[in-house]
């Protein structure tokens, strides 16, 4: 027998597709640059959640309708991998849709923020494209009614489609139809078609190396032990983090500089000062952060330290970071 606090509190799922208001047409499908298919085993999912005074009255129907003027301008994500005569992926913008997962969870917001942050992936999809890859969405939306009346919306988004900026735009444009607010009508991006394969990277970081060919299962394949590890940091401590550490030259360190100095000094730590003196840094340095073709806009570089990383102020490794890397 299963305890009653083992049994999973979300339940009753239903599938579904969203597709574009209208057709998308020919000659729009989308070639990937080889940092999207760098990143093709790797998704990326985020919950936001809502409580019972902000989702009162809204049904299913009042949540998916947005989705479909939304896929109109975000039609690549609406769109299925496909591979050229050389075998090279592309997006085939065929508006094969966006896949709508309904649940109910027995627990109210409040109950379920207090639990563990580990159980979060039970509101978002477990996403992997293929062995059927022509036939994967790119994206699932989930929406979770809690027992309170609240919703969560949790977003699967396939890596090789766009970075974490294009994720967030998506679903902020779906919220602001939902809204009422008035939106583009035409993507605010660059011409659709890339001729040329461009990469962000010179040489291969220190911290990259090469996995197996996957073929068309994009699932990292799991040969190592690893584990997972949440933690929250808010707006209030990010400014305590930055006025406290970088006091004489708080305008040129960056809150992502902080976490990233915060982050590799505690690997140092819990490694005994054995490493890593050389850490890859993933930043977004795309000119149009709000472009509507999704895309990955990310520069891998480099920052190593001659100096013992967990003994220095973080003041110091942020600004090493933000003043050393290395492309």
């Amino acid at each position: 027998m299963v305890s009653g606090s083992l049994e999973c509190p979300v339940r009753g799922q239903m599938l579904s597709s969203v597709v574009p208001a209208k057709a998308t047409g020919g000659n729009k499908d989308l070639e990937l640059t080889n940092m999207d298919l760098a990143m093709k085993l790797h998704y990326i999912k985020g919950v936001y959640f809502f409580q019972p005074e902000a989702a009162q009255g809204l049904s299913i129907h009042d949540l998916k309708e947005p989705m479909f003027q939304c896929l109109e301008l975000y039609y690549a994500a609406s769109g299925r991998i496909r591979r050229s005569e050389s075998g090279r992926p592309f997006i085939k913008c065929n508006d094969g849709g966006v896949r709508i997962v309904e649940a109910q969870c027995d627990k109210s917001v409040d109950e379920w923020l207090a639990m563990a942050r580990n159980n979060d992936h039970m509101l978002g999809h477990d996403q992997v494209l293929g062995p059927d890859l022509g036939f994967s969405p790119l994206v699932f939306v989930q929406f979770t009614r809690f027992k309170c009346g609240g919703v969560s919306v949790g977003l699967s988004w396939a890596h090789v489609l766009g970075d974490a900026f294009s994720a967030s735009n998506f679903l902020n444009l779906w919220g602001q139809i939902m809204a009422g607010k008035q939106v583009p009508l035409q993507p605010n991006s660059p011409a659709h078609n890339i001729s040329q394969f461009p990469t962000s990277i010179s040489r291969k970081p220190f911290s990259l190396k090469k996995v197996d060919p996957v073929g068309d299962y994009w699932l990292t394949p799991n040969n190592s032990k690893m584990g997972t590890h949440s933690f929250r940091i808010t707006a209030k401590q990010l400014h305590y983090y930055i006025t406290t550490y970088c006091i004489h030259d708080p305008n040129k360190i960056s809150d992502f500089e902080i976490i990233s100095a915060m982050i590799w000094q505690s690997l140092s730590k819990a490694r005994e000062d054995s490493g890593p003196n050389i850490v890859t840094i993933c930043s977004n340095n795309s000119a149009n952060k709000m472009a509507m073709l999704p895309s990955n806009g990310m520069t891998l570089s480099t920052v190593e330290a001659d100096f013992c990383v967990s003994r220095v102020e973080i003041a110091e490794l942020a600004k090493l970071i933000a003043e050393k890397k290395k492309s």
